[in-house]
């Protein structure tokens, strides 16, 4: 973590420029940064003046549709806006300032920095390399889903599951208890893929959607008394394993579906990129 007031400062000041000529690319974004139940939220505002319309997803470009000057953006400005959460009733569920939801990649004076949940960090280069050309060699899914266009990730997974029954069984919220509550999967396909949906956040999102898929993947993996839980709750043309035999390891894939907003390339934040 970088500790030097000036240095923040600087690094700061060196980002509010960015976002004054919407410069920053695939570098700075808006993330949500804290685990949320999606189930219950829906949407955000970047104010609550006059209950202004809420959007499906915080957006960077978009907050800065909200700035008066956006030219005259200052850092305070993005310390003391706030961004809210909104539950299906129209309550706050939680906000945040807009700096604590800025995530921004940044070199600087030669070094790498990362801005995240509103603390900077300098990253080791060679660190970087070593994380980036090990999440380059991730395969990218051969298959293809259903767009988004639902309340929640669980609609949305119920929604694909009910589009293809035959292929699709879905296991989203469904616990297993063993030692303590692990959600198999979002949703099982025939075809041997344990699929994680998640809407695109921030380093903490994707975190947590990456540790339950190492937990239940491992869980799967090596204890016969897990898989037999799994198989109880799962109807007859799905059980395509045995409880007392270790899954081939080749024969699975674990599948990680992002929902995000943008037709480009995924981006994922740094610290992601390490958990993954």
């Amino acid at each position: 973590e970088v500790t030097d007031s000036t240095l923040g400062t600087d690094l700061t000041d060196a980002v509010v420029k960015l976002l004054r000529r919407r410069e920053f690319d695939d570098r700075c974004w808006l993330a949500v940064p804290d685990i949320l139940d999606w189930s219950q939220v829906s949407g955000f505002r970047y104010s609550q003046a006059n209950r202004r319309p809420e959007v499906y997803d915080i957006d960077l470009r978009g907050f800065l549709d909200t700035v008066t000057i956006p030219q005259d953006l200052t850092e305070n400005q993005l310390r003391n806006r706030s961004i809210f959460c909104m539950d299906l009733d129209d309550e706050e569920i939680r906000h945040w300032s807009v700096f604590s939801c800025l995530y921004c990649e940044l070199d600087y004076r030669g070094h790498s920095y990362v801005l995240n949940a509103g603390k900077w960090y300098l990253l080791n280069k060679d660190f970087v390399k070593q994380v980036d050309s090990a999440y380059a060699k991730i395969p990218k899914y051969s298959g293809s889903f259903a767009e988004y266009d639902d309340a929640t990730e669980g609609e949305y997974n119920k929604r694909i599951v009910g589009e293809n029954r035959n292929e699709y069984y879905l296991m989203d919220r469904d616990l297993t208890y063993l030692g303590g509550p692990i959600e198999f999967c979002d949703v099982f396909s025939k075809s041997k893929e344990l699929i994680h949906i998640k809407r695109y956040g921030g380093s903490s999102n994707f975190s947590h959607l990456f540790y339950q898929g190492m937990v239940s993947a491992e869980y799967f993996q090596i204890d016969p008394a897990y898989r037999e839980l799994v198989l109880r709750k799962l109807p007859k043309q799905f059980r395509v394993f045995k409880a007392e035999s270790r899954p081939v390891f080749e024969e699975y894939h674990v599948v990680f579906g992002i929902i995000s907003p943008y037709s480009d390339k995924l981006t994922l934040p740094f610290f992601s990129r390490v958990g993954i």
